[in-house]
C-alpha cells in the first residue's frame, strides 16, 4: 500500500486530506559532515597498513581491539547517515482538517498523529541541518506525536518537519487550526 492510500485509510468520517508530502532531504550538509570520518578512515587505514606490513609478529590483543574500536567509530557515521536517508525516504507528512499525521513506512501501526486543536502556535525556525523547518509544540505536554493504533506517546519522533515550503504549510496549518477552533465553539 502506498503512503497516500495508507493515509486515506486512516481518515475519520468527515476528515479531509489537505496536504501530504515527504521530508526535505538535506543531503549536502550531511555529506559535508561525513567528509571528516571518510578522510580519517583513509588516513588511519594507510597508517595501519604501513605499520602492519612492517610488523613481523601478531599484534597484541589489546591493540587489535583498539583498531576494531577505531574502525567502528569511523564507520558509525555512515550507518547513521544511511538510516536517516532511509527514514526520510519512507516518511510521509500529512495535514487534514482535524489532525497532523506522520506515516513512517507502509504499516498502520507506525503512523503518528496529533490533534490540530491541541497544537500551540506553529513556528518556522532555522534547522540544524540547514534551511528552515516547522516546529510544533503542544500545550502542557512533552511529547507531541501519539501512535495512531496504540495511543502511546512517541518519544523518538521530534517536533520538527523539514519541508520544501515551510511558509505555505505554516499558513495552512494555522488557518486549519483557527477554523477548527471556530467550529468547536
Amino acid at each position: 500500500m502506498d503512503a497516500l492510500a495508507l493515509l486515506h485509510s486512516v481518515l475519520e468520517p468527515g476528515e479531509r486530506l489537505l496536504w501530504s508530502g515527504q521530508p526535505k532531504r538535506t543531503v549536502g550538509s550531511s555529506l559535508v559532515a561525513l567528509a571528516i570520518p571518510v578522510m580519517m578512515l583513509f588516513g588511519f587505514g594507510n597508517v595501519f597498513k604501513t605499520l602492519l606490513t612492517k610488523q613481523r609478529e601478531p599484534l597484541p590483543l589489546y591493540l587489535e581491539m583498539e583498531l576494531v574500536a577505531v574502525a567502528g567509530v569511523l564507520v558509525l557515521p555512515f550507518v547513521f547517515y544511511w538510516y536517516r536517508l532511509r527514514q526520510a525516504g519512507i516518511t510521509t507528512y500529512a495535514v487534514t482538517n482535524q489532525r497532523l499525521l506522520i506515516a513512517v513506512g507502509p504499516e498502520r501501526e507506525k503512523i503518528r498523529t496529533l490533534d490540530i486543536r491541541a497544537l500551540a502556535r506553529v513556528r518556522i525556525a532555522p534547522s540544524r541541518q540547514g534551511g528552515r523547518a516547522l516546529f510544533f509544540s503542544v500545550r502542557g505536554k512533552e511529547s507531541v506525536w501519539i501512535f495512531l493504533t496504540s495511543g502511546k506517546a512517541d518519544k523518538w519522533r521530534g517536533p520538527i518537519w523539514r519541508v520544501d515550503d515551510p511558509e505555505f504549510l505554516e499558513r495552512l496549518i494555522e488557518s486549519t487550526r483557527a477554523a477548527s477552533a471556530v467550529t468547536a465553539v
